[in-house]
């Protein structure tokens, strides 16, 4: 529901029950749970396949969550083959522009980082391989001038 949650909108949803991330302020949460009960879940923790089975869990699909598990695993070892012999040892990044500068992610808290470094198995430039693949970093802000080490042969964006 967004960055900044409308609790109207909230509201007129009607929910029975509302999933977030820890990373929500106290009082956001107290907002959140006079209108539902609210499960908060570990940002950046898990694959994304990992974080599904979790969903199975809280609403009782665990076998359709763990039949669309298999049914990824089957589609990433068709094409990951066909995505290593075009990029080979070429690096790819992510990064997000903004207002004062680019962001780039690793394959934690989102942006496909999980999907590219982890499932397709693609390589990071060496920076964000050890600060945010390897290191406890899910994402870091950095000004125009480091772009080079942080740019990878294939950029892919986030906004």
């Amino acid at each position: 529901m967004g960055e900044e949650p409308n609790i109207e909108a909230i509201l007129a949803l009607e929910p029975n029950l509302i999933i977030t991330f820890d990373y929500i302020e106290e009082a956001q949460y107290e907002q959140l749970a006079q209108v539902a009960p609210v499960i908060r879940l570990k940002y950046g923790v898990g694959t994304p396949s990992e974080l599904l089975m979790e969903f199975g869990k809280i609403t009782g699909k665990e076998d359709l969550a763990q039949e669309w598990a298999e049914k990824w695993k089957t589609k990433i070892a068709e094409v990951k083959p066909k995505i290593t012999e075009v990029v080979g040892d070429k690096t790819a990044s992510i990064l997000q522009p903004f207002a004062k500068g680019i962001y780039a992610w690793g394959n934690k808290g989102g942006r496909g980082g999980e999907i590219l470094y982890d499932d397709l198995g693609l390589k990071a430039p060496e920076v964000i391989q050890k600060a945010l693949i390897d290191g406890p970093g899910f994402g870091t802000d950095l000004s125009l001038e480091l772009l080079p080490q942080y740019a990878g042969d294939y950029i892919f964006t986030s906004n």
